[in-house]
């Protein structure tokens, strides 16, 4: 993806708004290309190929899952869209057992029995292990295509979630996959909880944020 016409700063005249169900799909490309080289999903499916022709319809499989939420947001920088987040409220559950059973099944067919599937379900199973039991707003992915990194989109992105989690009163909560993304978020009011792992894939850490 090639965004050369952007300015230095992405983030001037960006537009974020809730996606119709047609952009739902641009969302779940915007993320797949953010996280084609994140050491997590590196880790999963090590093979870049595979993990670039996978990662567009898996990613489409989260969208669906959350999709009832309404806090699926993509930014839009004129037709390009550039970002993306996926989100659950702080007083609902994530996902609802059938919505965890669906997603479950769609990756299981997606990505087709082996190591790489093996070791995406152990990920997702230790953040569930370590997912908090207090109320926070769920900030469950936010990418920016990799063109476009660098230009304060993400803040963008993470300031209208935070914004609204300050007026409401809520907390808020998410795990880095990188220290640069750690730190990101250090810079808007998360703390971290813990660093965590599984077998040998890289470090995650769990990041609370309260009110202000």
């Amino acid at each position: 993806m090639t965004l050369a016409k952007l300015p230095d700063s992405a983030a001037a005249g960006l537009a974020i708004a809730q996606p119709t169900q047609a952009g739902r799909r641009a969302a779940a490309y915007v993320l797949a290309d953010a996280f084609q080289d994140d050491p997590i999903f590196e880790w999963c499916i090590p093979d870049a190929e595979r993990r670039a022709a996978i990662l567009p319809d898996a990613f489409a499989a989260f969208v669906d899952s959350v999709a009832h939420h309404n806090e699926t947001y993509l930014a839009t920088a004129g037709v390009q869209s550039i970002g993306a987040t996926l989100g659950a409220p702080a007083d609902v559950e994530p996902l609802t057992p059938d919505a965890e059973e669906a997603l479950i099944a769609r990756l299981a067919q997606l990505i087709g029995p082996g190591p790489d599937l093996d070791r995406l379900f152990q990920v997702m199973e230790l953040l569930g292990d370590h997912h908090p039991s207090a109320d926070a707003y769920y900030l469950w992915f936010i990418g920016v295509v990799a063109d476009a990194q660098g230009r304060g989109v993400g803040s963008q992105l993470l300031a209208q979630i935070t914004d609204r989690c300050d007026a409401a009163g809520t907390a808020a909560y998410l795990e880095a996959t990188t220290p640069g993304n750690r730190a990101l978020y250090e810079r808007h009011g998360f703390v971290v909880l813990e660093e965590i792992s599984v077998a040998d894939s890289p470090s995650l850490w769990p990041m609370w944020r309260a009110p202000r």
